[in-house]
Formats: C-alpha cells, structure tokens, sequence
C-alpha cells in the first residue's frame, strides 16, 4: 500500500534533520553505500508492516512480515537486508501508522532518535560539542532499562537536539 506523498514527506523530514542535525546529505549516505531506502509504516491494529515507499519486492515485504511484527514508534536500520537475508541493499525506516498526521514538534525527536542510529551504524561520527559526553550519559540513564540495553554510549554521544 505505497503513499507517494507520506513516502516524499518522510524522505524530506529525514533529509533535513540530517542536514540540519548533522550537516549530512542523507541522499548522499544512501548513495554512496549503494543502498536503496525503504520506508515502512507500522500498523499497530492489524500488527502489520505498510510499504509506504513502493519500492519493496512484494516477495521481500513478505519476508520482513515472516519475521515478527514488533510495536514500537520509530526506527532505523542501516544495511537491513543483511539482517534479513534479503539480496536488495537497503537501510529501513519505519514509523507507526500513529504518527503519521503528528506535528513537527512531537515527531522531530523520534526521527532524529532513529537518526542518530544511522550516524551510529555507519561509523559517521560527527564532530562533538563541548558538553556531548555529559549529554550522552544522561540520555542513557534517562531510559528504561530494556531500551538502554539496545542503546550504545556512540549513539548517545550522536544524538542532537534541533530547534529549526
């Protein structure tokens, strides 16, 4: 069920928190690692994964849904289809169905949360601030144990706050 325009405007959010966040291309990491994006919604209710970008063999999407659905409200994987078994080189996006109609203001940190997995599993550090090492480990003590778990002191350290 691909939706060109959330498709477009999830790919316009990603690139400019980027951009702004990080000073990245987002286009340009996709690009150069030879990585296609695929973005997929997560449908709470019917416990599914969505194709929103319509680029996702539906062979493959079978695969991913094979896997288990899991609830959650946003991620990132770099070089999914490695994870997967899946041929295609592709990093994945999702977001839940739930955010889809939310304000910049409520879904900006979940996208650069999943941002700052991307710099994370791609070994882009960016250049750090003066305060990011205290920064970090409050992020980590801020989390419940069980998501702290599945979180990295280098992801922490990437993770930005954007006020543009």
């Amino acid at each position: 069920m691909a939706n060109g325009a959330l498709c477009a405007k999830i790919r316009k959010r990603l690139s400019r928190l980027l951009r702004v966040a990080y000073g990245k291309d987002f286009d340009a990491l996709l690009t150069e690692r030879g990585h296609e994006l695929w973005v997929l919604g997560l449908d709470a209710k019917a416990g599914q994964f969505i194709d929103i970008s319509g680029n996702i063999p539906p062979a493959d999407l079978k695969t991913i849904q094979d896997r288990g659905f899991i609830n959650t409200d946003a991620g990132y994987q770099v070089s999914a289809h490695a994870k997967l078994g899946i041929s295609t080189p592709f990093d994945t996006f999702l977001l839940n169905t739930a955010h889809y109609g939310l304000h910049e203001k409520t879904v900006d940190p979940l996208v650069i949360h999943e941002l700052s997995h991307l710099m994370e599993q791609t070994n882009v550090s960016p250049a750090l601030e003066a305060n990011d090492a205290e920064n970090a480990e409050a992020i980590l003590k801020s989390l419940k144990k069980n998501v702290r778990d599945i979180h990295t002191t280098e992801w922490a350290s990437t993770w930005r706050s954007v006020r543009a």
